[in-house]
């Protein structure tokens, strides 16, 4: 099934699926990129979320989470983020960084509560993977 042929909900902030929020406008442009990359991605499925410093603005899905039962996908759909999560840790930790609030040779063990094998590891080492730890 085509991501163009089903397209469950789009919500706005505070918004319910199905309700159209008018100030946000229908968002078909973008809707209509957002179906154009997945499909060019090859994925069945898209949740999305567009936000600002106020929080979420805009958020979604297009298509189906499960390509077997033809289940739509949602918001609230889980989705494995998988080395994504490396990319955004480290904006969000640099961004402290900028901000005064994190010290990468600190020890994380005063920061944080950790595993005491973990304790004496410094967010340098975590974020450029020389901590040593493999699978936790």
């Amino acid at each position: 099934m085509a991501i163009a042929e089903r397209e469950p909900f789009i919500t706005a902030r505070g918004g319910i699926a199905g309700q159209r929020q008018e100030s946000l406008g229908d968002r078909a442009q973008e809707r209509g990129v957002l179906r154009l990359q997945a499909a060019a991605a090859n994925y069945p499925g898209v949740a999305f979320a567009v936000a600002d410093a106020s929080g979420v603005v805009w958020q979604g899905a297009i298509g189906v989470a499960d390509v077997a039962t033809g289940a739509l996908m949602s918001a609230a759909t889980p989705i494995s983020a998988y080395s994504v999560n490396k990319a955004m840790t480290a904006t969000i930790a640099m961004s402290l960084v900028d901000a005064g609030r994190l010290d990468l040779d600190r020890p994380i063990g005063e920061i944080a509560t950790v595993p005491t094998q973990f304790a004496s590891l410094t967010a340098r080492e975590l974020l450029t993977h020389t901590a040593g730890v493999r699978h936790y």
